[in-house]
């Protein structure tokens, strides 16, 4: 959980701190305008490591996380085609996110256990 919403952090500054790559990026995916949609995706990257790292919803944020990283990865290699090496890094980033995400997401909680399927108590 953790390492899943610190993952998102370095993606919210990125987009914060080198605006004009990340519209660049979100342009030549095909989002016009792009900044409401590079302001858009640093919101929610914000949103979702704050989340991940209180312990809220976890549930809900894995699973969040787990599609907005799937659509990260694909439209990074959709629109890279791995010709640069800081973008295939990337790809390859928001896949292990993805599948980071995915894994705690699945993971079972302490008391989501059915009460009645409890062992029967004897006294001794």
């Amino acid at each position: 959980r953790l390492v899943c919403g610190f993952f998102f952090i370095p993606h919210a500054i990125g987009k914060f701190t080198a605006q004009e790559a990340s519209f660049n990026f979100f342009r030549a995916a095909g989002f016009k305008p792009p900044a409401p949609f590079a302001f858009a995706a640093m919101g929610i990257e914000v949103v979702l490591a704050a989340l991940l790292l209180l312990g809220y919803q976890v549930n809900v944020a894995a699973w969040i996380s787990a599609a907005y990283l799937l659509i990260a990865a694909a439209a990074t290699f959709v629109l890279v085609r791995f010709t640069h090496m800081p973008e295939k890094m990337l790809a390859i980033a928001d896949a292990f996110g993805l599948a980071l995400c995915g894994q705690i997401a699945a993971a079972p909680r302490p008391g989501w256990q059915n009460e009645k399927a409890k062992p029967p108590q004897t006294d001794t």
